[in-house]
């Protein structure tokens, strides 16, 4: 007790916390968030998949803004989700989709990429057909190929896309990964 008085307010007692608050499942107070973000806090806390962590809660705060400004709504699922619901093909599982008659986002938290990738690849999606989004794929592909990136993640591409989807897909992996991971990128932007 002596020593928990000590560290009560520490960095070493916050890490505990959140240790165990990775075994908790998810929860928010929802008279926090605004209209429009609450859907998508609604269906994190639905899920049952998502645990409690600082770090949870910051990214569906981000989430519910996003859906919020772009009026597509975020789902939560994970690999045995997608497996039962018969997503899954060969035992490989998508990181994330966006579904345009319904506009909205699935994300899986079991994927192996960083989640806000997953996110702004398919929040690329949702820009497809509006003014900007040209512009966008333009400076992606012209920042891709003076990074020398654009030629191999092409090719990585053909084989698991139609020649018609290609261009879409490497627009939305590239800005996915260098909107959150690139200061330069963002610079050129």
């Amino acid at each position: 007790e002596e020593i928990s008085g000590l560290v009560k307010d520490s960095k070493l007692a916050e890490s505990y916390n959140e240790r165990a608050r990775r075994g908790q499942v998810f929860e928010a107070d929802l008279s926090k968030y605004d209209e429009k973000q609450k859907a998508v806090v609604q269906k994190a806390i639905d899920s049952g998949i998502l645990n409690n962590t600082r770090r949870t809660h910051e990214f569906v705060d981000m989430v519910a803004k996003l859906s919020a400004d772009k009026g597509v709504l975020f789902d939560f699922t994970n690999n045995e989700n997608l497996k039962n619901s018969g997503f899954a093909v060969d035992g490989k599982f998508v990181n994330g989709y966006y579904d345009s008659k319904n506009k909205s986002i699935g994300l899986n938290i079991d994927s192996k990429k960083a989640l806000n990738t997953v996110v702004g690849h398919e929040i690329t999606h949702v820009l497809e057909g509006t003014e900007l989004y040209g512009e966008l794929q333009k400076a992606a592909f012209e920042y891709a190929k003076t990074k020398k990136d654009y030629d191999g993640r092409r090719k990585a591409l053909e084989s698991l896309y139609d020649a018609k989807d290609i261009d879409s897909e490497l627009t939305a992996d590239l800005v996915g990964e260098y909107l959150f991971d690139d200061t330069d990128f963002i610079k050129s932007l």
